[in-house]
């Protein structure tokens, strides 16, 4: 990943470097803000969920193949 690639998103490469002070601090907040994505969606997705036989199974379930479409569809699109 470049800096030059990730300011294709609309902001400049000196307000990526303000908010971040490199390159490996930028992926370490992309993946933090992602791991907190994940969990907030699962713990809605399991408050959701009816019954609880299996509850927290299904919710992994549902949100893979949740991520796997939503990835497909942004790759095609």
């Amino acid at each position: 990943m470049t800096l030059e690639a990730v300011e294709k998103n609309g902001l400049s490469k000196g307000g990526w470097l303000y908010h971040f002070p490199g390159k490996d601090a930028l992926i370490k907040g992309m993946v933090e803000d992602w791991s907190n994505q994940y969990f907030k969606e699962i713990q809605e997705l399991a408050a959701n969920a009816n019954g609880n036989d299996g509850k927290w199974k299904k919710t992994y379930i549902n949100l893979f193949f949740s991520i796997l479409l939503r990835a497909k569809n942004r790759i095609l699109h």
